[in-house]
């Protein structure tokens, strides 16, 4: 009757076992108990998983109850008093299936519920009280409360299935819980796929709930620009309560691009809270809907959108960046190169910098960009252009020199030198490709590089300038946006290119390429 490897008592599914309890009421801990429970022997992975046996010892009463989750609540209902000749397994077996054909689902054998089914289980048993409190419980979650959980969870995706990747989701902690010093414990941990793991790295924090104890919401005013949701009294808003209104008052308090990742955040939680039925009852719309982006009560000039979105390089800055790319080939060899291959095919730095050499096929002359890498989450295929190459030859000239040999054992085209490489030692037969050992960025040369230039290096524009270029050089918008890597027209438009000019009748990279060529005078020492 007792199984002590799980250290629980078990019965089997018989009547004979049922009448067989004793009435010692004798624990697993060997004292004695106002109630002792069993499980049923052979239950799990059944469609009576989950239905116990609960023994009370001033009653004596053996009841037959159902147990089931509601998020991290264990709640349990009860299917009937056993009674001999009365009442017994099978009965209670027909009415969990009943249960089951009614509210359950049929791969679903750990009786997970919602909070309609919750609630509808408690008013049959006449237990409304409960019932009240469930869905009051449901209905007071805030949005941080949403926010926390949702992180919990993995970031999951409102409308796809799987979790934001890790660049998305290191923009939504820049909205959700801001530049503050928790921020310094909170790592995101990429897997192959794309998406990411949150890992806490405070000596006295395991979990998000742990570190948010000990780095509070700090409360700012509410006509003052903080510095997350969760430190706004946005975040103290119970989620069902979240209006238009309410969250552009707060959006209007960021520039252009906070805006827009502001709303998308807000509605990822939204969905969230809906699919968790948070939202009582009779959910209002999801109040990021079309919602529109205006300019902000104040202008932040460290707003990198609306700063960068419409620059781009002349032809002299184009070889200023590109002569400070080969002053500082030697310090930041990777990092000048992945600067230079982002001016010259307009990729974005999360794309670039995530390209491996396997994806490089120099018989096709071509380098495919899987879609866990780029934005639109679908394969890219760009060409591999005469100008590409010589970057190309340069990186592998990089890799050959004796103590940069170690990365030619990583796959990553741009790799860091921040990384554990004893691993290297274990099997060179396959290349490495943990995240650790990619190049994360190039915010710190960019610095070096526009002290020395007298004008801000941005990656951001190094791509607008390729755009630009596209859009001068090829006639039709549809083979820009092939070489661009845009999702339509109205995108490239409205967010990259500040002007329209005549379009000269040009459709390849090549061209683009070339164009490039004539501008960059050739280092002799590399390019």
């Amino acid at each position: 009757m007792k199984n002590k490897k799980e250290n629980k008592l078990e019965i089997k599914q018989l009547d004979s076992a049922i009448e067989k309890i004793p009435n010692d009421f004798i624990g697993e801990d060997g004292k004695v108990r106002n109630e002792i429970r069993y499980a049923f022997i052979g239950a799990k992975n059944t469609p009576y998983q989950g239905m116990k046996l609960r023994h009370y010892r001033n009653s004596r009463a053996k009841l037959f109850v159902v147990q089931y989750k509601l998020g991290k609540k264990t709640l349990s209902h009860t299917l009937g008093t056993y009674n001999f000749g009365q009442y017994g397994i099978s009965d209670a077996q027909k009415d969990m299936m009943k249960l089951r054909e009614k509210y359950g689902h049929p791969n679903n054998n750990s009786w997970t519920c919602n909070i309609t089914t919750a609630i509808e289980l408690k008013k049959i048993q006449d237990n409304e009280e409960l019932a009240e409190k469930l869905l009051k419980d449901a209905e007071n979650k805030t949005i941080n409360e949403v926010l926390v959980t949702w992180l919990n969870a993995g970031a999951p995706k409102s409308k796809r299935k799987g979790k934001l990747t890790s660049s998305t989701l290191k923009s939504a902690l820049v909205q959700l819980l801001g530049k503050h010093e928790r921020r310094d414990y909170i790592r995101l941990e990429e897997k192959l796929n794309g998406e990411a793991d949150l890992v806490i790295t405070h000596p006295k924090a395991k979990t998000l709930d742990e570190l948010l104890k000990i780095f509070p919401s700090e409360m700012a005013e509410i006509n003052h620009a903080s510095r997350s949701i969760y430190d706004n009294p946005i975040g103290q808003y119970k989620i069902k309560d979240l209006t238009r209104t309410r969250l552009k008052d707060y959006m209007r308090l960021f520039g252009i691009g906070n805006q827009r990742n502001i709303a998308s955040v807000m509605s990822q939680l939204w969905n969230y809270a809906q699919y968790q039925e948070w939202l009582g009852l009779s959910p209002s719309t999801n109040p990021t809907i079309n919602i529109k982006i205006e300019m902000p009560d104040t202008v932040n000039e460290k707003n990198y959108l609306a700063k960068y979105s419409k620059q781009s390089y002349t032809d002299e800055q184009i070889q200023i960046i590109w002569d400070l790319c080969d002053k500082f080939r030697d310090e930041y060899p990777f990092q000048t190169q992945l600067i230079k291959l982002i001016l010259i095919t307009g990729l974005r730095f999360q794309e670039a910098s995530k390209i491996t050499t396997s994806m490089i096929d120099h018989k096709l002359n071509q380098i495919t960009l899987y879609g866990t890498i780029t934005k639109q989450r679908k394969n890219r295929v760009i060409s591999i252009t005469p100008l590409l190459q010589k970057v190309l030859d340069d990186i592998y000239a990089q890799k050959e020199k004796d103590h940069l040999s170690w990365s030619l054992f990583v796959d990553w085209l741009f790799p860091s030198n921040r990384f554990n490489k004893s691993i290297l030692n274990q099997d060179q037969s396959e290349k490495i490709r943990s995240h650790a050992s990619r190049l994360k960025g190039i915010k710190q040369l960019l610095e070096k590089m526009s002290e020395l230039a007298g004008f801000k290096i941005v990656a951001k524009v190094l791509r607008n300038t390729y755009q630009t270029k596209a859009n001068d050089l090829i006639d039709k918008d549809w083979d820009v946006i092939q070489i661009t890597g845009h999702a339509d027209t109205k995108t490239l438009q409205d967010n990259y290119l500040s002007r329209k000019l005549t379009k000269t009748v040009v459709a390849n990279a090549d061209m683009i390429s070339e164009n490039y060529e004539n501008i960059i005078t050739l280092s002799k020492k590399s390019v």
